[in-house]
Order: C-alpha cells, then structure tokens, then sequence
C-alpha cells in the first residue's frame, strides 16, 4: 500500500503560482492528480483591436470575446473573470490528458478520442474550444507576439536557431525525422505572450483538436461561445445548435495545392 504525498502537490502549486506571480496554476483532476494551466484574464473585442460582431448580445456580454461566455455549461452564467487554459500540450496518461513539462506529447488520437481524454477529468474539463483559440490567437496578434515553434523538424522555420528538445534520437534538425520536442523545451518566444509564463507549443509540434468547430462540405460552423465543450454537445448535435459561417474554406483550392 502507498501514500500519495498531498503536501508536495500543495508545495508545487504554491511554487508556481509565486514564480509565475499568479499567471500560472495547478489545477487537480478528480483524481487528483495535477496540470499546470496558464490563467487568461478576460478581455473585450476592442481589447484585442476588433469591432463588436454585427448580432452580438447587448451590453458587457456582448463586448466580451465568447471564449468567456458560459451560458451555464458549466454549472456558470454569464461572464467568467478568466479562463484556464494547458501550458503545456497534453500528456496521456492512463486515460487522461495533462498539461506538464517536459514530457512527449500525445499524437495519432482522433477528435472523440482527444475530447474524452479531457472529460474524463471531471466537471469543468473540457477540450480547449475554438472560441479559446481564437481568443488567445487574437491577443497574441494585437500585442505582437505569435508564437514561433517547433514548426520545421523541431526548429522554427523563420528562426533556425531556435529548436526544442526532441524526444526521439536519429532527428536530423532541420531535415528529417519524427521531430516531436518535449512540451515546454523550446525558447520563451515559443509561447504566446513570448514569457516563461505563456501558453506553449501553439504553433507547430504536434496536431492539436479544438472543440466547436466543424467543416460540413467546405463550409465551416461553429458553436457560439463554449457550447462546445458543454457536456453532450459534438458533432452530431442539432444542426441548429451550430452557427454556419457561410465561410467556404476550400475556395480557391485545387487538389493537391492550397
């Protein structure tokens, strides 16, 4: 028989959280085991140099960028101060997704597979949305700092210089190989705000999902805010649950070119 120590946990998230001036946080699961997550306080459309949409709801709400917009998925209505999002890619363990340093991230894992392995940590886990990507890609855009990354056989293809660790041997940098870098290991202008504190890996690495989003014959839809990630909701949901962009982005396309 074992005895999990809680207090190192306790001493870790502690560690993190005064390092990191609160930026980062560590979350447990319910089974209590930990993912180190990035907190992204909340920000309106003109924040981040966007005009409100056409449609938008009125007042605070509607300002507010939809990745912070519940509609009680959660157990929450309404506006949250902030999100929670992995630093790191997601690491599979047993049947669970975590978000830790220096690890390999978990790849060929399809959509239903990937959503279950953030459920299966309990209430309030969830896939990172669409509505999540978009909002972080946008502030990373306005404040002038997208992400390089492992993007080009574990370096950045405009950057060189800058590469990850691999977590395989027999890379040629640059060239060839399984070029998977463990989470985390690339410089500080791999992350989105270009800090040690920021979201990894964002650009390139390995694939990543995002919940929300679906592209239905060229045309993509997505789910308003984070119904996404709100238990039940997939694929298969109501087709009126599902916003048609009206966007075709196979146009201009040909087959084997973009």
């Amino acid at each position: 028989m074992g005895l999990l120590d809680y207090s190192f946990w306790d001493n870790y998230k502690n560690t993190i959280e005064a390092l990191s001036g609160g930026r980062n946080t560590v979350i447990f699961d319910d089974v209590d085991l930990p993912s180190v997550m990035v907190r992204i306080p909340r920000f309106n459309f003109d924040d981040v140099g966007l005009s409100k949409p056409s449609g938008a709801p009125s007042g605070e709400y509607g300002e507010a960028m939809p990745a912070f917009r519940c509609d009680g998925a959660f157990g929450e209505s309404g506006l949250v101060p902030c999100i929670y999002i992995g630093k790191y890619q997601a690491y599979q363990y047993g049947s669970r997704a975590y978000s830790l340093p220096y690890k390999d991230p978990k790849t060929s894992i399809n959509f239903d597979d990937s959503k279950t392995r953030c459920t299966n940590k309990g209430t309030g886990w969830h896939l990172m949305t669409n509505a999540e990507w978009a909002a972080i890609a946008e502030w990373c855009r306005e404040n002038g700092t997208m992400p390089r990354g492992n993007n080009h056989y574990l370096e950045d293809v405009d950057e060189p210089r800058e590469c990850g660790v691999p977590t395989q041997t027999g890379i040629v940098k640059g060239v060839s190989g399984t070029a998977r870098t463990y989470t985390g290991s690339g410089p500080d202008t791999w992350n989105h705000d270009h800090g040690p504190y920021g979201i990894a890996d964002l650009n390139g690495n390995v694939w990543e999902w995002v919940d929300g989003l679906k592209i239905v014959d060229g045309v993509a839809k997505i789910m308003p805010d984070k119904d996404g990630a709100a238990p039940g909701n997939d694929f298969g949901t109501s087709e009126a649950s599902w916003i048609d962009t009206a966007t075709d982005i196979t146009s201009g396309m040909s087959s084997g070119g973009r």
